[in-house]
């Protein structure tokens, strides 16, 4: 399981209520973030970069379809 934190400016490791990665309070620390926006925005961009590869890849195999169809003379 991944143990993910995003942290506006400050981790609040000095806070008594803050052990182990854990933060033990109903309350949630002034600093800790909703990483929702933020893991969108990371899935977004590495889904849009893989689509490229694929489609690079794909042009890639047409080529290579293309020239093991040409005849040397």
């Amino acid at each position: 399981m991944l143990h993910f934190e995003l942290w506006k400016e400050y981790l609040a490791t000095s806070n008594e209520k803050y052990l182990g990665g854990n933060w033990f309070a109903e309350e949630k620390p002034e600093n800790l973030l909703d990483p929702t926006d933020y893991m969108e925005s990371i899935t977004e961009s590495i889904a849009s970069q893989a689509g490229k590869i694929l489609r690079r890849e794909g042009m890639l195999a047409g080529q290579r379809a293309n020239l093991k169809g040409m005849r040397v003379h």
